[in-house]
């Protein structure tokens, strides 16, 4: 529902999840209590997702000082002084969105726990280490494909040598990532079996990191 506000109490708004927005000739307020329900969770899943990078310091610098990786030229460079002063009020304004809407972001989260997760693996499980050292790459770009070879009927109670061994078989076939959860196959369960350090771990980090950026259907 949208009202038309008196250009003298504009500010005025009587809830604070009232959202005020303004053209050229109007001010507007949406209504917090008119909007509807799916309104409601659009609006507090983006706000969850800005408070994601509210002390995230790659990306805040990244969206106010741009790292130089825009290609700007001199006269497109936003000075550093004022540069920081935008991210201050990003901040603070950040910061007043949470307060404002805490119970509703709470009910929210509470009542889709599917989003919390997908968060979590995005914000959480998006990098592996490189071994021997502390240095951290996006899984996206350091991922290595492994070869999945099919076998039906496994028994997980007699696992075969061979599956240890780090040698491809060849006379088995071989099914990509996203065929383990192909939704026109019957398939409750999938066993991963491997030798040591081949990669099962950081194989199911890529698999939630992938169901997460909505890019593998499970």
């Amino acid at each position: 529902t949208l009202s038309v506000m008196d250009p003298e109490s504009c500010f005025a708004l009587k809830d604070l999840r009232d959202i005020q927005t303004a053209t050229q000739y109007t001010k507007v307020a949406v209504l917090w209590k008119h909007m509807l329900e799916e309104q409601k969770e659009r609006f507090l899943k983006t706000m969850a997702n800005c408070l994601r990078y509210e002390n995230n310091e790659k990306v805040l610098s990244l969206l106010f000082f741009r790292s130089g990786i825009f290609h700007q030229g001199e006269t497109e460079l936003i000075p550093e002084d004022v540069s920081n002063g935008i991210r201050k009020q990003f901040e603070k304004w950040l910061a007043q969105q949470r307060e404002i809407y805490s119970e509703d972001l709470l009910l929210f989260r509470q009542s889709n726990m599917d989003f919390v997760v997908r968060i979590y693996y995005l914000d959480h499980r998006g990098e592996i280490q490189i071994p021997m050292s502390s240095e951290t790459f996006p899984i996206r770009e350091l991922f290595t494909e492994l070869e999945i070879v099919f076998q039906a009927g496994f028994d997980v109670e007699s696992v075969p040598s061979s599956l240890f061994d780090l040698s491809m078989d060849t006379s088995r076939p071989t099914i990509p990532l996203d065929s383990l959860f192909d939704p026109n196959i019957q398939r409750k369960h999938v066993v991963l079996q491997g030798a040591a350090g081949i990669g099962k771990s950081t194989l199911c980090q890529k698999i939630s990191h992938e169901w997460a950026s909505a890019s593998l259907y499970i």
